[in-house]
């Protein structure tokens, strides 16, 4: 049960023993009457029963209010926590695209880890999830709430892998390779590997194979979270409008629906 419905299992609760605290007021007027007043308790019995006829459709009616505004609270809520997922992914999309089109060009080249200069990444801080205020997805959808989830990680471990290959190389490879190269105009790629040593040789292509590997799957991953996303949130809320999260490397469009 989460904190919404037991707060108006609460005022639930308060409401129908207000309703009966003043019942029993009530009751206990007319008992005191009949014992006192038997001629007067007959007329009075009719006004106690409007009264509590009044009552209860008095607190029956606030009782409807007040779940009919936390209803829409809740759908408002709701509403805009699917808007900023889909508006996360968007960044995210966009982030990751970027970086593809600056190490595209060295995708098919055999000796990548070299010739691929360092591409520090900036910090992402806001295009994490915030997955407590999706939890209502678990109701009806578990399995996208938990690949959303998935996909978040697999966003930071690809930048995380562009960060780490971008220290390693200016730290380490980069001063190597000069050094290997000094004095010559050209250097043989053996030679060089053979100069660097295994340790850096190793990590150096590692990482670099491991940002391709990220960078690409992340590509076709998160477009495809995104659309799942959207079209929940528009079976679930048909009449509101959400963000249309492109395919193509992360175009944002405004709903037209």
């Amino acid at each position: 049960m989460t904190k919404k419905s037991v707060a108006a299992f609460a005022r639930k609760i308060k409401a129908k023993h207000l309703f009966d605290a003043i019942a029993l007021i009530l009751l206990l007027i007319v008992l005191i009457t009949v014992g006192t007043d038997p001629a007067r308790a007959t007329s009075l019995v009719p006004i106690v029963l409007s009264s509590l006829l009044s009552t209860f459709l008095g607190a029956s009616f606030a009782f409807h209010l007040n779940t009919q505004k936390e209803l829409v609270k809740e759908h408002e809520h709701r509403v805009a926590a699917l808007q900023t997922a889909l508006f996360i992914l968007a960044q995210q999309i966009n982030a990751v695209g970027g970086s593809w089109v600056s190490i595209a060009k060295y995708e098919k080249q055999p000796h990548r880890w070299v010739n691929m200069p360092a591409m520090g990444q900036p910090e992402y801080k806001n295009m994490q999830q915030d997955f407590p205020s999706l939890a209502f997805i678990l109701a009806n959808d578990p399995q996208l709430l938990l690949d959303l989830s998935v996909e978040d990680e697999r966003f930071l471990q690809c930048i995380r892998s562009m960060g780490e290959r971008a220290d390693f190389y200016t730290k380490e490879v980069h001063e190597a390779i000069e050094q290997a190269r000094a004095g010559k105009t050209r250097i043989d790629i053996d030679e060089l590997r053979s100069r660097l040593g295994d340790r850096l040789f190793i990590g150096a292509k590692s990482r670099t194979d491991d940002v391709f590997l990220h960078v690409s799957e992340s590509l076709k991953s998160l477009p495809a979270v995104a659309s799942r996303v959207r079209a929940y949130a528009k079976a679930t809320y048909p009449d509101e409008k959400f963000l249309n999260v492109e395919l193509d490397l992360g175009a944002v469009d405004s709903d037209k629906e």
